[in-house]
């Protein structure tokens, strides 16, 4: 794959607010892209936040095991949709054991694998409408089961159809 092909991006990362991260990040949609940011882990409104506060990415946040906002989560408007977030098991790096953990960071990557099985499923390339068909069916999906803060998206993620 070279740098100008067109993909699922996963961004686990952030800092205070930058015009100019969030200006990348929107480029990268431009470009083609979907991309697919955490929110962040200081329960902040994600406004002060970048990138996750770039307009053309999908920020996630993450929800507890009631699907509820987790307690570290950021929120606010610029938040798309909610995944798990707290508990999630991971390789841990001092042993061949698994260990949990919590944060956007794992959230995140289980809404870009639901991206990548909507992109198969559905078999589409990467052109200048995918991310916007993705984007769309993936937010369609969702479900209307978190119970987040005022002004946050009632969406959690939710497909059945993975296959």
């Amino acid at each position: 794959m070279e740098a100008t092909d067109k993909g699922i991006i996963n961004l686990s990362l952030g800092s205070d607010f930058s015009q100019i991260v969030n200006n990348a990040a929107n480029g990268a949609v431009d470009d083609g892209h979907l991309l697919v940011v955490a929110a962040g882990n200081d329960d902040t409104n994600v406004a002060d936040v970048s990138p996750a506060s770039a307009k053309k990415a999908i920020t996630v946040a993450a929800t507890n095991r009631k699907n509820m906002k987790s307690a570290f989560s950021n929120y606010g408007k610029a938040v798309d949709l909610f995944a798990p977030g707290v508990g999630c098991k991971v390789a841990d790096l001092n042993s061949n054991k698994y260990t949990t953990n919590d944060g956007t960071s794992f959230s995140a990557p289980l809404v870009s694998g639901v991206a990548a099985c909507i992109q198969s499923q559905y078999d589409l390339n990467f052109d200048e409408d995918a991310p916007k068909k993705i984007t769309k069916i993936l937010l369609n999906a969702t479900s209307p089961e978190v119970t987040p803060p005022t002004g946050t998206t009632n969406r959690l993620l939710y497909w059945k159809n993975c296959e």
